[in-house]
């Protein structure tokens, strides 16, 4: 059996866990099981994005025109807003 000491805050009392390996195995499991589909998630995410950069990049500038943008807008609309750091892009150029 292993025990683990879980703290609910800093100041607050310590609470301990008696838990049997199987019962550590399944929660460590549960938590690589739901970061493994949060990557999944996020790839696709990252994946749908792109697609959708690459088509609007790919029209021209009057079909641009037509829509009410240009090619500013649609890198603004795909850049971070928070940082200003680049999100899917590295060094000003694209992972394509």
């Amino acid at each position: 059996m292993g025990t683990i000491e879980l703290h609910q805050s800093p100041a607050g009392p310590a609470r301990t866990l008696d838990l049997t390996a199987s019962e550590i195995a399944a929660a460590s499991a549960r938590l690589v099981v739901r970061t493994v589909k949060r990557l999944v998630v996020d790839l696709y995410h990252w994946q749908e994005k792109h697609r959708q950069h690459h088509a609007l990049m790919s029209l021209d500038h009057r079909m641009l025109k037509d829509m009410g943008i240009d090619r500013a807008d649609i890198d603004a609309a795909f850049l971070p807003r928070s940082s200003g750091a680049p999100g899917w892009r590295r060094g000003g150029s694209s992972w394509t």
